[in-house]
């Protein structure tokens, strides 16, 4: 990712962070947690790899189906 956009979403998930605002970002089953750690709190994962990605997100966070 160019800096300049690594710096444009830096500065978006801190404001989001600051207003209790949940954060979007694509995910995939090789960075889905370390995105989850970084504060995000909605992750687009789709595709043959989708489920995938969604089951690893909720073995981390412990969460359960449906949520």
């Amino acid at each position: 990712m160019a800096p300049v956009l690594e710096k444009a979403r830096a500065r978006v998930l801190a404001a989001t962070k600051a207003n209790h605002v949940a954060f979007l970002n694509s995910c995939n089953a090789n960075n889905v947690i370390d995105l989850i750690k970084e504060g995000v709190m909605v992750c687009a994962a789709g595709g043959a790899n989708g489920e995938a990605t969604a089951q690893k997100g909720r073995e981390y966070t412990k969460r359960k189906m449906p949520w």
